[in-house]
């Protein structure tokens, strides 16, 4: 590649460097006693007062690296403790968590009240980058998994490491789940970022950008550095680079940061941590501290450590130690003073009712605890007091219920099975907790509790409130999804779905009833479970996990969830500081943006789940209370009137004080629960299903996916080379239009078939054939192309018994779909006229064709000149095309490219793009991807070129002006109106 030796220039010597870098050895506590890396040596050295168990596993496996040490003050605690992560050095080769120097300020900070870590990770000899990051992520998981069982606060974490180990704890502190290096290992419901971030000798920007990389080094040891480290194709290295680097993660959200560096440091050099520390500041991070200490070489933090040493404890007391716990005397007071300041207009030292805040004063009787109609400094003084110990209390008890390993709220005797993979998208495994009681009915009515979180935060495990439905008699299913830090709408929807399926396609196996399944959530999980109320049989949010099943449920509780993002703030109630059209609200995260600007406004409007709302959606029962002032109550209200207008059964209950969580209200938790008990039990016990779990109903606007008139038809050996025919009504041969499905040639299926799309073409005579091609996990490009020819051709060989016009045939599809489609109409002709085979002998040609977010060149390098902000190669190009030479893969993608086919006699194309050529790359890097990928300058270079020969080429995006509003009026043109 032509960039590549710029590229080699800049790695040569960071690579050097790097293995340069030795176990961290510089900064060891001399005080400490030698702890020796065997384990009885190791145990035997612990001071008194510390508690270390040694070689935890934090995953299972091959690897016998993945193992943790874990020290704690031996004296109890009722509080949860904070804790501290220690990462080592060693240039990412060498190193160990045992190593005198670096276990030495684990056990001081045990002895201090942390809870302590040390982690080993898998080194580049064992693993290349980015295995070492996601073994810390891992073990960040781990901890959190099993905060209970240590006592652990995990909103308390904070991580220290130098070098080596500081790159990896400032990826702790930066690197979102979004950017896809959590990695395959377990306890995925929980966040691997931590909350304060120490980090000294820091590598943050691969490759190190200095004078000395023009230098000159022989191919052969290039080689072998990049691959002690980076190994990987070399057209992805510039990816790898900036995935592995913390600057690449900078935002205004950042944790505390404490950076130190020496300005001597030869091996890092120090405008590493200048970068780190500038970006952190201009990105609005609120607490940076950078200690640049003159003189200092890489082991910066032990030629210091009377002052690093001290620096580092103060900083850890300062974020974790002291936070949450503050002095609540002195705090109530404060508030108290600011009241009385602001009201009490007398000033007689007391509070009147006219004179207390309305938006409060519902609390007025409470408060005044001598019935006097006043309300004393004191008296609100010690009512702040009770709250503020109340609040605490419930927050503790609401971290508890969320700890999976937490057993209470489970009877003894239940059955439960923890992290169960109910779906995948990639490599993501998408988990659930099923709990069973012991005793129950033969086919056991299940609840699906869905947890809240704003969609960016909560897990599963969260669903104590769901599990005294076992001693009921039901069975519940705890589910995790996707965060819109990881991906946007509906990705959520699409999740929860897809465990409703989960639970019918194993009801058999764990005795469930699949006629009788209830969801019920809060908050955000109130928005999910109401979604899967109005949209279970709305094809659009379906994946192909169990796709033969019903998303349907026979009855939905609704706790206080969003329904119409766009009305949020016109209905906040006073008080309520929350900003719902602001761009970083819980709403616009979701969509990918701020919600009242296109396109995320109509985004906002697809997320909203009154709109799939039809008369026989299930009963519903949602509760709201009165003084919410994270979700206003008029997001219900909206939702129960627009059910009552369809006709359902639904119920408004308004808990009267309540506010978000429904608490602080008229009526108790346990009258509450008894209500949504009664709900259950009345829909799902007494009453017969109002419709088998299997079917789907005709949804407005989105008829079901007919059954095909041929389903699975093999027309390849492969597994996946099998189509779907759906046969139009006509006494004469149809046209037929063939639908290619999308999903980046790494996934997807025939049944993405939009069943309006279908049903409009049918309804207009055309037949529709949708087939199904190998992917690149089966076999690289141009596998897919040439099984979609051959699925066309067979199609074609079968016009007599399908009663097919061979004559009249276009396709359509989206995305990896649409590039196979653009491929079948400019290619030049592939049949085969003196094959032995008779498939081979049909016509590759079409009539039409139409596309959706259609990439018209394959070529990488066009993709960086031409489309916004795509910088690299967002895919591994041997994963695409395999292991071939520049020009076998040259050729390849000349032949499957359309902007490299096309020519004057090639058929009419209609693309549909989603964005406008000067629209802005999207903020979110969930959503930018996906953006660029599909954007609208692929259509507008391939219909220049069209242009130019005179082949017909409509291009519809937002505010265009275009012939055809639709692929199907598109097909209707093209395939009927010379036959009609």
């Amino acid at each position: 590649m032509k960039t590549m030796k710029t590229k080699w220039a800049l790695l040569i010597p960071l690579m050097t460097m790097i293995m340069a870098i030795a176990p961290n050895t510089t900064y060891a506590a001399k005080s400490q006693p030698g702890l020796g890396e065997n384990a009885d040596d190791f145990i035997a050295g612990i001071p008194a007062g510390v508690k270390v168990i040694p070689d935890i596993a934090y995953r299972k496996g091959r690897s016998k690296a993945w193992r943790l040490d874990l020290a704690m003050s031996k004296e109890p605690s009722d509080e949860p403790r904070p804790a501290i992560v220690f990462v080592h050095g060693g240039g990412w080769r060498s190193g160990d968590k045992r190593k005198n120097n670096f276990l030495g300020p684990t056990l001081e900070f045990a002895a201090k009240g942390y809870v302590c870590i040390t982690i080993n990770y898998r080194l580049v000899n064992e693993a290349p980058m980015p295995a070492c990051i996601e073994d810390v992520k891992c073990a960040v998981r781990w901890l959190r998994a099993h905060a209970k069982e240590y006592n652990v606060d995990p909103d308390r974490l904070g991580a220290y490491g130098n070098s080596a180990g500081a790159h990896l704890v400032a990826m702790l502190g930066l690197c979102p789940r979004s950017a896809a290096l959590e990695g395959d290992g377990p306890w995925q419901g929980y966040s691997s970022m931590v909350q304060a971030v120490v980090c000294s000798a820091t590598p943050t920007n691969f490759p190190f950008k200095r004078r000395e990389a023009q230098e000159k080094t022989d191919s052969t040891r290039r080689r072998s550095l990049m691959s002690s480290l980076f190994a990987g194709p070399e057209e992805t290295l510039q990816h790898r680079l900036r995935q592995a680097s913390p600057m690449t993660y900078v935002t205004a959200d950042a944790p505390p940061f404490l950076i130190i560096h020496g300005t001597a440091d030869r091996t890092v050099p120090v405008s590493q941590s200048d970068e780190l520390a500038k970006a952190l500041r201009e990105a609005g991070a609120k607490d940076v501290t950078y200690m640049r200490i003159d003189g200092a070489g890489h082991g910066v933090f032990g030629q210091n450590i009377e002052q690093m040493g001290p620096a580092r404890e103060a900083f850890f007391a300062r974020t974790l130690k002291n936070k949450g716990v503050p002095n609540q005397g002195r705090s109530a007071q404060q508030k108290t003073a600011q009241l009385f300041e602001r009201n009490d207009r007398n000033k007689d030292g007391q509070l009147s009712q006219e004179e207390f805040p309305e938006a409060t004063r519902r609390l007025f009787d409470r408060i005044d605890t001598d019935k006097d109609g006043l309300i004393s400094f004191q008296e609100d003084v010690t009512y702040r007091k009770s709250r503020s110990s109340r609040r605490q209390t419930s927050e503790r008890t609401t971290q508890q219920q969320s700890d999976r390993s937490r057993q209470s709220q489970v009877p003894a005797d239940a059955k439960v099975e923890r992290d169960i993979v109910y779906a995948r998208v990639g490599d993501r495994k998408l988990l659930l907790d099923l709990y069973l009681p012991a005793k129950g009915p033969a086919r056991l009515p299940v609840i699906l509790w869905v947890h809240g979180g704003g969609w960016r935060g909560g897990s599963k495990g969260s669903g104590g409130q769901a599990r005294p439905m076992l001693d009921r008699g039901y069975a519940v299913v705890d589910v995790g999804y996707r965060l819109s830090g990881e991906a946007i709408f509906p990705a959520q929807v699409e999740d929860c779905k897809a465990a409703v399926r989960w639970v019918r396609a194993n009801a058999a196996k764990y005795g469930l009833d699949p006629d009788r399944i209830g969801a019920w959530g809060r908050s955000a999980g109130g928005h999910l479970v109401a979604f899967l109320g109005t949209a279970g049989d709305v094809r659009e949010f379906d994946t192909e996990a169990n796709a033969e099943y019903s998303s349907r449920v026979q009855a939905v509780c609704d706790w206080f969830g969003p329904t119409d993002f766009l009305q949020m703030d016109k209905h906040s109630i006073e008080g309520s500081r929350l900003i719902h059209d602001a761009p970083e609200s819980p709403e616009s995260r979701l969509v990918g943006g701020p919600i009242q600007d296109e396109p995320y406004r109509s985004l906002a409007g697809k997320a909203n789940p009154i709109t799939y709302v039809t008369k026989d959606d299930p009963p519903f029962l949602i509760m709201h209370g009165d003084k919410d002032m994270s979700v206003p109550l008029h997001q219900s209200e909206l939702l129960y009137d627009a059910l009552k207008k369809a006709g359902v059964d639904a119920t408004l209950y308004v808990v009267k004080g309540a506010g978000h969580g429904l608490r602080d209200g008229e009526e108790s938790s346990e009258k509450l629960f008894e209500i949504v008990a009664a709900f259950f039990d009345r829909h799902l016990k007494t009453q017969k299903p109002r419709a088998d779990s299997r079917s789907r109903r005709q949804a407005r606007s989105r008829p079901q996916l007919r059954p095909p008139t041929h389903k699975d038809v093999k027309y390849g050996p492969h597994e996946r080379n099998v189509l779907d025919f759906y046969q139009a009504k006509s006494d004469t041969a149809t046209p037929v239009a063939v639908y290619i499905h999308g999903g980046g040639f790494r996934g997807g299926s025939k049944r993405s078939l939009n069943a309006g799309t279908l049903q409009e073409l049918l309804d207009a005579g055309i037949s529709v054939a949708a087939i199904q091609y190998r992917l690149v996990s089966d076999k690289p490009l141009p596998a897919a192309h040439h099984d979609s020819l051959r699925a066309l051709q067979f199609m074609r060989s079968k016009a007599k018994q399908w009663n097919i016009d061979k004559t009249r045939v276009g396709a359509f599809g989206g995305s990896a779909g649409a590039q196979i489609c653009m491929w079948l109409a400019f290619h030049d002709e592939m049949a085969e006229p003196s094959s032995r085979d008779p498939v081979q002998r049909e016509s590759s040609r079409l009539t039409c064709v139409a596309t959706s977010g259609g990439q018209t060149t394959m070529d990488f390098d066009w993709w960086m000149r031409w489309i916004p902000e795509y910088a690299k190669p967002h895919r591994d190009r041997t994963e695409v095309f395999g292991d071939i030479t520049d020009e076998k893969l040259h050729k390849v993608i000349r032949d499957i490219s359309a902007l490299s086919l096309i020519t004057s006699d090639d058929p009419p194309i209609f693309m549909s793009y989603g964005m406008k050529p000067d629209d802005p790359v999207p903020a979110d890097s969930s959503r930018s991807q996906g953006w660029k990928v599909h954007h609208v300058m692929f259509g507008v270079k391939l219909k220049e070129k069209m242009d130019k020969l005179g082949v017909e080429a409509d291009l519809k995006y937002p505010g265009a002006q275009t012939k055809y509003r639709s692929n199907a009026a598109f097909f209707i043109t093209k395939l009927k109106a010379d036959n009609e």
